[in-house]
């Protein structure tokens, strides 16, 4: 029979290769935010480097999220994918389906 296979175990761990990754732009972030642009000699350039924080700022803030919303599909998928993994076993080894008919009628 011609179909596909999920590979529940490959979502998890490419689940968690990105949240190492998120781990690195949070620190990113973090170090970022500890750089002082104040000092830098001339108002201009303190300028250009305030602005360049915090656009790199917002930059690293969109990736962390994005990072964080791909992790979660997987992480969704994956048990979505289990459970229904589970279900099936279930009803082929016998087990009744629930019924699914509105009570009270």
């Amino acid at each position: 029979m011609n179909g596909f296979q999920v590979q529940i175990d490959t979502l998890l761990s490419t689940g968690a290769r990105i949240q190492g990754a998120e781990g690195h732009v949070v620190a990113a972030r973090q170090r970022l935010d500890s750089e002082d642009t104040g000092g830098l000699g001339s108002g201009e350039l303190e300028g250009a480097a305030e602005d360049f924080v915090d656009r790199w700022g917002g930059t690293l803030d969109n990736l962390a999220a994005a990072l964080r919303g791909v992790r979660h599909k997987l992480s969704t998928t994956a048990d979505l994918y289990r459970q229904s993994d589970l279900d099936s076993v279930q009803y082929l080894k016998g087990v009744p389906e629930p019924d699914l008919t509105p009570k009270g009628n």
